[in-house]
């Protein structure tokens, strides 16, 4: 999951030209990760709409591993960030499962109403 954030932290920092949240130390528990992802969502609803604008054009640059990618900003986010996003979430998702945690497709994109098993 801080990987998940971090991508989406990361992302909207480079197309919106601003320094990136910093959290500091990986949490541990629930209780850290759950105050990290707040955190993070405050920092990304108050980015300004008006920061984004030329983003899809903009170049970026961040690391892949020990690579170094230049891209243009919709590139950046439709190849790179946001198919990386999702597969943390994923992989989040399926590691929280094998350990008995009781989540679901409705926890996953919000739309989707089941009872939980």
């Amino acid at each position: 999951m801080q990987i998940a954030d971090d991508f989406a932290l990361r992302t909207c920092a480079l197309l919106s030209g601003t320094d990136k949240l910093l959290h500091g130390a990986p949490e541990t528990g629930f209780a850290g990760l759950r105050a990290r992802l707040a955190a993070s969502v405050a920092w990304l609803d108050a980015l300004a709409p008006a920061a984004f604008e030329g983003a899809a054009r903009r170049a970026v640059s961040s690391r892949a591993g020990d690579a170094t990618l230049t891209l243009d900003g919709d590139v950046f986010l439709l190849q790179y960030a946001l198919p990386n996003f999702f597969f943390h979430i994923t992989a989040a998702d399926a590691i929280l499962r094998q350990h008995g945690v009781t989540i679901g497709k409705h926890d996953f994109d919000g739309f989707h109403a089941s009872p939980r098993v």
